[in-house]
């Protein structure tokens, strides 16, 4: 059990309460998030593990695949996407779960959205 506090990942609430000026703010332990043009990017260590817009989510773990990452990443996926999907550990490797049996193991991946449905984006 984790006692990580992440606030609320969602686009606009995190645009909301950053600086338009290009400075960073600590989100949560070794978590900060800045705007990039139109943009927000979210870093875990020295990572951007997620850039948010309006239309797209992209995720990236750097190749960390540990609990912690996927546990940011499925709070930004969840407030981004909905409940459709989820990140997750398998056997060691990052997966992110459409349903309870479906799995597909990734380093980096992309949502977009198209007619006011989250969808799988091809190509990163």
């Amino acid at each position: 059990m984790s006692n990580l506090k992440l606030p609320d990942m969602d686009y606009l609430a995190l645009r909301k309460t950053l600086s338009p000026d290009g400075r960073t703010k600590k989100l949560a332990y070794h978590t900060w998030a800045g705007i990039v043009g139109e943009d927000v990017h979210v870093v875990y260590w020295a990572t951007t593990i997620a850039v948010l817009s309006p239309w797209r989510v992209e995720l990236n773990t750097g190749g960390w695949d540990t609990i912690t990452t996927a546990m940011r990443l499925n709070r930004i996926l969840q407030d981004n996407c909905g409940g459709a999907f989820r990140v997750g550990i398998t056997r060691g490797q990052m997966v992110l779960r459409q349903r309870l049996t479906d799995e597909l193991p990734f380093g980096r991946l992309a949502f977009e959205l198209r007619a006011g449905v989250w969808t799988l984006a091809r190509g990163v």
